[in-house]
């Protein structure tokens, strides 16, 4: 969906300046976030996802430079360049708190009777 927005000649949008960078900043955020539902989640899996989005989106960003109507725009790449961070700490939070409740719960796990 992104790649069709991406290259899409400026005529076929209508998105204020302000929308357009929300836009970026969210796509690439929940690019990062969906990595936690996949089965091999996990920090590295998140980190591959973000730099795959990183050459994406400046890939995107330079093949609209020959779009009519379209520009290469820095402001655009920071924004997915944000969105992605935040994706990273985002999951860094999650992953950490969840790794605390497992500890938790080991540490409060009734002793097995056959331990007595």
């Amino acid at each position: 969906m992104v790649s069709v927005l991406s290259l899409l000649p400026s005529s076929h949008l209508s998105p204020g300046k302000g929308l357009d960078k929300i836009g970026h900043l969210l796509f690439y955020l929940l690019l990062v976030l969906i990595v936690w539902y996949h089965p091999k989640r996990g920090m590295m899996m998140a980190s591959l996802v973000a730099l795959f989005g990183l050459n994406f989106g400046f890939f995107l960003e330079l093949i609209q430079k020959r779009i009519p109507g379209r520009s290469f725009d820095w402001m655009d790449f920071i924004m997915e360049v944000i969105g992605l961070g935040a994706g990273l700490i985002i999951l860094g939070f999650w992953q950490g708190r969840k790794r605390r409740n497992n500890e938790d719960l080991r540490e409060n796990k009734p002793q097995d009777s056959k331990d007595i």
